[in-house]
């Protein structure tokens, strides 16, 4: 073909000349660093496609010679699991006040033993008066 003569078809009416000029300026555009980096972003990211691959063989493998209770206790699991990763965002708040709620348990815990001790007291206190009370009134007896 000639410079000036067209290929035709899919060229829009320009030459082979044109086409290849823009395919330079294309080619010139394009840094090489950055196509580098892309190169190695895409050999990491077909490891990983191939490590899974190869992982979902096994699992498939390992799978497929599970019981169906094996299986179903798997399945279960995972329905937990996935229950659970619900509530795992509020697993700190809920540990914090079973802590504060852990804190006033003791308090209340203390509180019953004091208040046991105080009654404990009272009724000794109780028990000495009754007695002094009827020593006063043998006294009294006594002088009458």
């Amino acid at each position: 073909m000639a410079a000036g003569v067209s290929s035709g078809g899919a060229s829009s009416g320009r030459t082979v000349l044109e086409r290849l000029e823009e395919a330079e300026k294309m080619a010139g555009r394009v840094d090489a660093k950055a196509l580098d980096a892309a190169a190695a972003r895409a050999k990491v990211i077909r490891a990983d496609l191939e490590a899974a691959a190869k992982a979902k063989t096994k699992l498939s493998a390992a799978l497929s010679t599970l019981s169906a209770d094996d299986a179903k206790t798997i399945a279960d699991l995972h329905t937990q699991l996935q229950d659970l990763e619900g509530i795992s965002s509020h697993l700190p708040a809920i540990t914090s006040r079973l802590q504060d709620l852990s804190a006033l348990h003791l308090q209340a815990s203390t509180f019953a033993t004091r208040l046991t001790s105080v009654e404990n007291a009272t009724r000794e206190a109780e028990r000495l008066l009754r007695g002094v009370e009827e020593t006063v009134s043998k006294v009294e007896d006594g002088w009458g």
